[in-house]
């Protein structure tokens, strides 16, 4: 695909020759090997993995995106479309931020949990009465959904 301020994404020709080695693909385009954004060590399942990498001679770039079903490489010239694209990005950044933060909270939450002594994942009414209200809170606001389902022919 190729990516401009004033057009959006299009579909473009694939820069993939069957059986080339990404890095083969990167060398042969005039790309570098390093990149910024994304570490594809991190085989952790996240909504998508982003790398740029720039060109060598000039201020052509490429990002790839890879998620669980493969990736997606997108082309552009010139930093002002790299911003533009970057801000078109913006909210899949913002999705892969929150659940890295989710998970964050669940882990810090479960840690505190057990070192009070309890289950990692149930939440006591005297070591944390907020997380026990909002639990309690989230009982009564499906008990109540479930309800008004039930209702409905």
């Amino acid at each position: 695909m190729k990516y401009t301020r004033v057009g959006g994404l299009k579909d473009d020709e694939s820069i993939w020759i069957e059986g080339e080695e990404f890095s083969a693909m990167l060398e042969r385009l005039g790309y570098n090997h390093s990149s910024s954004g994304g570490d594809p060590e991190d085989d952790r399942m996240r909504f998508a993995s982003m790398r740029w990498h720039f060109h060598k001679e000039d201020d052509r770039w490429i990002l790839i995106i890879s998620d669980v079903d493969g990736c997606e490489a997108i082309t552009g010239c010139g930093r002002a479309d790299l911003l533009a694209l970057r801000v078109y990005l913006a909210p899949l950044v913002a999705l892969d931020v929150r659940d890295e933060l989710e998970h964050i909270n669940r882990a810090t939450a479960g840690a505190f949990r057990a070192w009070h002594g309890h289950d990692a994942q149930e939440c006591c009414h005297r070591c944390h009465p907020y997380e026990w209200d909002a639990l309690q809170r989230r009982r009564k606001e499906i008990a109540a959904k479930k309800k008004a389902a039930s209702k409905q022919p």
